[in-house]
């Protein structure tokens, strides 16, 4: 004969395990997901862009310009990273710069090079750069022929006219900066530097600044 008495306790068991592994289940979905989540969160890229705004005055010139940098993380120094620069800038001599006073200079750069940044904390990199530059300068002379004589043979006024002279140049450029990225300004960068640079220039041969940096970080 059958024993039928403990069905409806075995039953009674398995309705008990059904239901609260129901009811856990939200739980043990949401902690899977929560768990996978930071991993995600705190994963960094491994390249870095940023493009600049940048203005120095230096010993001889000033300058507006655009630059871009792109740095590489290294994977097994996470606070060091090596990259490449890209800038263009726009040179003016200043009033230190002796140039003869119907000669005006004026140069457009190119400048590629190496950048190597090292991590002080979340915020504050240090960058060295080592660049070289290729430009043109143009050399205006303003020469004046006499238009007309009094009746002594002096001349009482003058025609002006301008020679252009263009010559490629190029040089050394060392760089040292401090950008700040700060919390909560996101994809914002600051930055202060110095540099020397050496070229072969009609009026300076070498020049020696500081400059300035606003851009953006991505």
């Amino acid at each position: 004969m059958q024993d039928y008495t403990q069905t409806p306790k075995s039953m009674s068991l398995s309705s008990y395990k059904i239901a609260i592994t129901f009811l856990l289940s939200p739980f043990s979905f949401f902690a899977q997901t929560n768990t996978a989540l930071p991993s995600k969160e705190t994963k960094e890229k491994n390249y870095k862009s940023s493009i600049m705004l940048k203005g120095h005055y230096a010993s001889n010139t000033k300058a507006v310009g655009l630059k871009y940098t792109g740095v590489v993380v290294l994977k097994n120094h996470q606070k060091c990273a090596i990259g490449f620069n890209l800038a263009s800038e726009k040179i003016w001599p200043t009033d230190n710069l002796v140039v003869p006073t119907n000669f005006q200079s004026n140069v457009l750069f190119g400048i590629v090079g190496l950048d190597f940044q090292f991590k002080l904390n979340d915020q504050l990199f240090f960058q060295p750069e080592f660049s070289i530059l290729i430009g043109q300068e143009q050399i205006t002379q303003l020469i004046s022929t006499p238009a007309s004589y009094n009746q002594y043979g002096i001349a009482t006024s003058y025609n002006y006219s301008e020679r252009n002279t263009d010559q490629i140049i190029s040089g050394g450029h060392l760089e040292q900066h401090l950008f700040y990225y700060p919390k909560k300004a996101k994809n914002l960068v600051l930055g202060v530097s110095i540099f020397e640079r050496f070229l072969n220039a009609k009026y300076y041969e070498e020049d020696l600044g500081v400059c300035g940096y606003l851009g953006i970080n991505f």
